[in-house]
């Protein structure tokens, strides 16, 4: 397609055929006026609508060049950034210092240092959010440059918050060992460990806590870095998390979740039985122990460490974590939780008439959990050995 193209005066400018998008016109009217790529706006002639580099070049369009009288200012600011951006994503990093030479060497530039170095952590905050892989070199040239590697996105995200949550371990790498926030969070209360968590960026996580940190932080919604790390089903990390610290007995804002409740509603056994171990044999070094009642269920260690845990917690849907367990079948989950000393008898008076575990288990035909709640409940005590996976063994109270 033969594209039509003036410059402000009217002149015409003669473009190859090879000429398709708007960043081909720029670099093509860049090298015929001997200029810098970002010294050159694109317009469309019929609206004089300002043309974005990678749409596709209409049949006529108008070319303004920076140095021409009255336009010095026309760079915008948003404008460098776009422009120092497109060498980064084309993974060009000889072009990339090039042009944040340029734009240092720049009137605005040389004015402006510190609004300089925050447009180019703008430029790392966009690297960071890519989804796919990036360059690293061009990483290492923005942080030689100065750029401001704890930038603020408009929802408040740094480059380690995005890079965490993108899982880009390497550029995770570079960003703490220049000592970037780790502890900073964006407009949910999102710390970069959180994020890493949410996701699943394993790795990134063992760096993170390498690093030092924060797993007490909260986001907005009253979630932990101890709630994702349940949800992932990662008992080594919810291990981690436990004796660094998290919060074991915070219920979210909005589902009145807490971790065990998440835990008992996906089955995941091993970190039910992490929370409730952690209480008996580390956590009680760190709260006041409860006092027993004797010989009774609620009295033994395990039991303690369930009331400890808020084991009858009532979520947002009227759900503690026994029924939660029993309503989705996670026998094991189930058997745990009653030898910690879970209230069966407890019902969900938001399910229409109020049900118990039991006959929710009993309702959804998951045979496993209805024997065990229909044991313990008619016959006795159920004795449950931590140590031996999902064995149980059954007695008499």
């Amino acid at each position: 397609m033969s594209i039509k193209a003036t410059y402000l005066n009217g002149d015409a400018i003669t473009l190859p055929p090879s000429c398709h998008t708007v960043m081909d016109v720029r670099f093509e009217v860049a090298k015929l006026n001997d200029c810098t790529y970002v010294e050159i706006k694109v317009f469309g002639e019929s609206e004089m609508k300002l043309l974005r580099d990678n749409e596709p070049a209409p049949k006529e369009v108008q070319v303004i060049l920076a140095k021409e009288a009255g336009l010095a200012g026309i760079i915008s600011q948003e404008d460098w950034v776009h422009v120092i951006f497109e060498y980064c994503q084309r993974k060009d990093p000889v072009g990339l210092e090039t042009m944040i030479e340029v734009f240092l060497e720049s009137e605005f530039g040389k004015n402006n240092k510190a609004v300089a170095f925050e447009i180019l952590g703008k430029v790392f905050l966009q690297l960071a959010d890519i989804e796919t892989a990036i360059c690293m070199k061009c990483a290492e040239i923005l942080i030689k440059h100065n750029a401001d590697i704890n930038a603020l996105s408009e929802t408040s995200e740094t480059p380690l918050i995005l890079a965490s949550y993108r899982g880009h371990e390497e550029l995770v790498d570079l960003l703490l060992e220049n000592e970037a926030d780790i502890d900073e969070t964006d407009d949910d209360e999102h710390t970069a460990l959180y994020l890493a968590l949410k996701e699943g960026n394993i790795e990134i996580i063992q760096k993170l806590l390498q690093h030092d940190a924060a797993v007490d932080a909260i986001t907005d919604e009253g979630r932990s870095v101890l709630h994702e790390a349940c949800a992932l089903g990662n008992v080594e990390l919810v291990r981690k998390l436990l004796e660094l610290g998290a919060p074991y007995n915070l219920a979210g804002k909005s589902d009145k979740r807490t971790p065990l409740m998440v835990a008992s509603h996906l089955g995941n056994m091993q970190v039910v039985k992490a929370l409730l171990q952690f209480v008996v044999e580390g956590g009680s070094k760190k709260s006041p122990k409860s006092s027993s009642s004797g010989g009774s269920r609620r009295g033994s260690k395990l039991g303690a460490a369930g009331q400890k845990v808020g084991i009858d917690n009532v979520d947002v849907n009227g759900n503690t974590a026994l029924i939660l367990a029993a309503r989705r079948g996670h026998d094991d989950c189930v058997g745990m939780l009653l030898n910690a000393g879970a209230d069966f008898s407890i019902e969900n008076t938001k399910a229409g008439e109020g049900k118990t575990a039991l006959e929710f288990a009993s309702d959804r035909a998951h045979a496993g959990c209805a024997v065990l709640l229909q044991f313990i409940e008619e016959e006795g005590e159920l004795a449950y050995r931590m140590d031996y996976g999902s064995e149980y063994q059954f007695c008499y109270a």
